[in-house]
């Protein structure tokens, strides 16, 4: 399968997240990977959704991931080092917030909701030494 990227070119970063799991979860190989393209093998298999007897083993396959452990959060670079996420000098969820997508997808009352305790537990937080981000769950609005 041929994976073309954007300007970025983050197909060294992506070769080198799939190796990080190859021993967890079956993943294809990377035979080709330049800048901007790669080229990955085809895994046979079924959808999940056609074999829903298999959920539980695919849910224990993806629970294995959490087994990976990094000195510090960040972005997986392409030579495995991390770097902070872009988000300085406000968290992920304050970002996200402001966002149109996470906004229309969540509604103007959670957004609002969602700002007003962030706001609230800052002192919390910065006595802790952590940023709410630790705490929170990331908001992946739908792509559809």
């Amino acid at each position: 399968m041929l994976h073309l990227y954007n300007q970025n070119g983050d197909a060294a970063r992506e070769a080198t997240i799939t190796n990080l799991v190859t021993d967890l979860l079956p993943v294809p190989h990377a035979p080709g990977v330049k800048r901007m393209w790669s080229v990955f093998t085809y895994l046979e298999g079924e959808l999940l959704a056609n074999v829903p007897e298999h959920t539980e083993a695919a849910a224990r396959a993806l629970a294995s991931l959490s087994g990976i452990t990094f000195t510090s959060p960040g972005l997986i670079n392409a030579d495995g080092s991390l770097s902070p996420f872009p988000f300085a000098p406000k968290g992920f969820i304050e970002t996200a917030l402001e966002g149109v997508i996470v906004q229309k997808w969540i509604g103007a009352e959670a957004t609002e909701s969602m700002s007003q305790i962030l706001r609230r537990e800052a002192g919390r937080y910065a006595s802790c030494g952590v940023t709410p981000d630790w705490f929170t769950v990331i908001l992946i609005p739908p792509t559809s």
